[in-house]
């Protein structure tokens, strides 16, 4: 048996966008595609996506800061195998900082290019949201997983109005998801249910309650749909 933690959780909660990658993480995580069981994230010190830190100063190399949702930060695939890297490592004299947020809205994009691109300082932003995404910008909050515990849980997110011409940020800070026990997975739509029932089978995530408990003390452990 080894030491190794399988249960730590990927995500944790962010007051100004709702939540974000844990900081200085490595792990192997299930996959949802067919030829793929696993694949690996790592994160860098303040929690992006990325293998590059912010305050990584290289000046023969221009910096690029990708911002997006899932498909940016590379659902289903390690780091190496997304096209920002492939990018970084065909062309060289770059250094890609891969800022998207798997799930998100242009809103909370928007915030999160706000926060880091003066940190980071890019001499290219690349913009590549999904067409999904705009559905997003008019929620409150959206419908999650908690793959630990089989329940449905609602995650906070900011969200802008327009009024007069001016945006307006509104739910800032973000507050903490609602864990709502009466809510479980038999409350979902049958299409919804085989995927989630699907993953759930995929990850072999032991369902323990000692750390359920330990882990809604601190922070949230939830994935997304």
């Amino acid at each position: 048996m080894n030491n190794r933690n399988y249960y730590r959780p990927i995500f944790k909660y962010n007051s100004i966008w709702g939540y974000w990658f844990r900081e200085n993480f490595y792990g192997r995580v299930p996959s949802m595609g067919l030829f793929h069981n696993y694949h690996t994230i790592q994160t860098n010190s303040v929690g992006a996506r990325t293998t590059n830190d912010i305050n990584l100063l290289e000046k023969d190399k221009k910096k690029i800061m990708f911002v997006g949702c899932s498909y940016t930060a590379g659902d289903g695939v390690s780091n190496k195998d997304r096209f920002s890297d492939i990018i970084e490592e065909t062309i060289g004299d770059i250094r890609t900082h891969n800022y998207a947020l798997p799930g998100s809205g242009n809103d909370q994009q928007h915030l999160i290019h706000n926060y880091f691109a003066p940190l980071i300082n890019p001499d290219v932003l690349v913009l590549s949201p999904y067409v999904g995404c705009i559905g997003r910008n008019i929620l409150k909050s959206r419908p999650t997983l908690d793959p630990l515990t089989n329940f449905i849980v609602q995650r906070p997110k900011p969200y802008f109005k327009i009024e007069n011409d001016k945006l307006f940020l509104l739910q800032s800070p973000t507050p903490k998801f609602s864990f709502d026990k009466t809510k479980n997975i038999n409350s979902l739509g049958n299409k919804i249910k085989k995927t989630i029932k699907f993953f759930l089978k995929k990850s072999s995530i032991l369902k323990s309650p000692w750390l359920v408990n330990e882990i809604y003390k601190k922070e949230s452990s939830y994935t997304y749909l």
